[in-house]
């Protein structure tokens, strides 16, 4: 198993990264060699949609195994990580002799391309729903995404791989994204602004304590873009009434904790516990429960 992960892995980041062009050429020159002394050669059309089904597939197999090494660790940690750690290892070294400056892509790039969804067409869309792999729209095709000034398409490169594996980039890069596409949303939707300043009205919440994770789920899950806003909850005891208090921003954060921590419950059935952990992960019996698959959608899972 671990050595069909590790080969999955390097196959779905090269897919995104191409090795240097020699390289290439040479794995083409070993298999046609290999081909010729089988003595069945491929036809170029059967090995060109054999390469694709396994381009299109192989993302969507490793998924599988990641989700699985996640539950039941059998793989080591740097396992997925350590394409791109030796993509940069080489990189910055060619940079320090300036032979490859400035085709990585910058943060703030990749944050845009992001936020506008640069280089996804409807099948593409499909494709990173469903987990497959496809090739990134050239960057000279995006109007206005800034793609275009990123020498070796380095921005829908990383794009294709964030969507399609994004457990093939470290942790503190996929963070700082992170952070930066908040800041850069609240910029755009104002969510950080009060109404009198041009900002979005509160979203009023009502939660009964006795039914927190139904009444929160009713109140949130089809909020859509307002869930952003500021959140003004209210809490009704169990005796049916509602508490004092003005929610400044810490009863929003003891929904926002209180929910996760209702929905973890053994009781809901909605996530079972790693074996030999404290890690938890979406139980596949909760579609059996009635809006199970919604709530686990609603909590994240």
């Amino acid at each position: 198993s671990r050595a069909i992960a590790s080969t999955l892995n390097s196959l779905v980041f090269h897919t995104a990264f191409p090795e240097q062009q020699q390289r290439r050429q040479q794995q083409q020159q070993q298999q046609q060699h290999q081909q010729q002394e089988l003595g069945t050669p491929l036809l170029p059309a059967t090995a060109s949609h054999g390469q694709g089904l396994l381009t299109q597939y192989a993302p969507v197999v490793l998924r599988g195994y990641y989700e699985r090494d996640s539950r039941q660790q059998f793989c080591q940690p740097k396992l997925w990580t350590e394409p791109y750690s030796n993509m940069m290892a080489s990189l910055a070294a060619a940079q320090q002799q300036q032979q490859s400056g400035g085709v990585l892509a910058t943060t703030a790039a990749v944050v845009q391309a992001l936020l506008a969804g640069v280089g996804l067409t409807e099948d593409e869309e499909e494709n990173r729903d469903s987990g497959r792999l496809t090739s990134p729209t050239p960057a000279g095709g995006v109007a206005g995404s800034g793609a275009s000034s990123i020498p070796g398409l380095r921005t829908g490169a990383l794009l294709l791989l964030l969507r399609s594996a994004p457990q093939c980039v470290p942790f503190a890069v996929r963070l700082e994204l992170f952070r930066q596409m908040l800041e850069q949303d609240k910029v755009r939707g104002r969510w950080q602004l009060s109404p009198a300043q041009g900002g979005p009205r509160p979203l009023k919440v009502t939660v009964r304590r006795a039914e927190l994770l139904e009444d929160a789920y009713q109140g949130l899950a089809a909020a859509g873009c307002s869930i952003k806003a500021r959140l003004q909850v209210h809490f009704v005891n169990a005796q049916g009434v509602a508490e004092a208090g003005i929610d400044h921003g810490g009863l929003m954060k003891e929904l926002l904790e209180a929910t996760v921590a209702a929905g973890c419950q053994p009781e809901y059935g909605l996530f079972a516990a790693a074996e030999g952990s404290n890690l938890v992960y979406p139980n596949p019996a909760a579609e059996a429960i009635p809006q199970g698959l919604a709530l686990l959608e609603f909590l994240g899972g």
